[in-house]
């Protein structure tokens, strides 16, 4: 079954944010011994929404509403960023959200280098990018080489102690899955 994206509309955003929080926070309900509280504010998100270039989509599979991703494409550097992905809670291990990464990848066939983070204990979304999707691990933050949230990209210019991937795919080197 296909997943197409539809543009995020205001009179839906509000829901889309409460799905795509309730899909994060049930990591922690799933991954006992992980810190408890919300894996992602409803700041964080509205500040990825509301970044600039920012494209929003919910994924619909049989004109249901199955997840949802946010991008920023820079077309003059022919590269795409996911900021964030989600399944909506039931529907995980069904290869949703393998087909929502290749339609947006078929959406944006001029990216020839689409980007992510994810933290290092969300072993499932390691696996996922890594092994369903292609995406290689180019980067390991920690303490000693930390992730500096720049302000050009939504954050404040501190630097983060938590361990978090930076992973890359490069279309040349893939193919198209959508």
């Amino acid at each position: 079954m296909t997943v197409t994206l539809e543009k995020l509309g205001g009179d839906t955003r509000n829901s889309f944010i409460e799905k795509l929080k309730e899909s994060f926070d049930a990591f922690v309900e799933e991954n006992p011994g992980t810190p408890e509280g919300p894996v992602i504010s409803r700041g964080e998100i509205e500040a990825s929404l509301n970044r600039p270039g920012t494209e929003a989509y919910w994924a619909l599979r049989d004109g249901q509403r199955v997840g949802g991703i946010v991008l920023i494409i820079d077309a003059e550097r022919a590269r795409g960023d996911i900021e964030l992905l989600f399944v909506v809670n039931g529907l995980k291990g069904k290869s949703v959200g393998a087909d929502i990464v290749a339609a947006a990848e078929g959406r944006y066939p001029s990216v020839k280098t689409w980007e992510l983070y994810t933290p290092y204990v969300e072993t499932r979304n390691i696996h996922f990018y890594v092994n369903k999707c292609g995406y290689k691990i180019v980067e390991f933050f920690n303490p000693k080489h930390p992730l500096v949230m720049l302000e050009s990209e939504g954050g404040d210019g501190s630097s983060s102690g938590e361990l978090f991937f930076r992973f890359e795919k490069k279309m040349d080197e893939n193919e198209v899955t959508s």
